[in-house]
């Protein structure tokens, strides 16, 4: 009989790094934008929410996400 392993956890250790990622992804598109038609902090501020709503929903999909495949 085999034992089998629990390696749940291993599937959120990258999510931290994701968020940050896509956070920052946004924060610099948002600062380019706002650069390129000289329109402080307009872009910045719509890509701070278009980050944050991205990094929650790809949260919530990574966390909840699997266990609608279980069923």
């Amino acid at each position: 009989m085999k034992k089998e392993k629990n390696t749940d956890y291993l599937k959120y250790t990258g999510l931290g790094t994701q968020i940050a990622a896509t956070m920052l992804v946004w924060i610099y598109f948002g600062l380019w934008l706002d650069e390129k038609f000289e329109t402080e902090p307009v872009f910045l501020l719509l890509a701070v929410f278009l980050g944050t709503f991205s990094a929650v929903y790809f949260t919530y999909k990574a966390v909840f996400g699997n266990n609608e495949k279980k069923k």
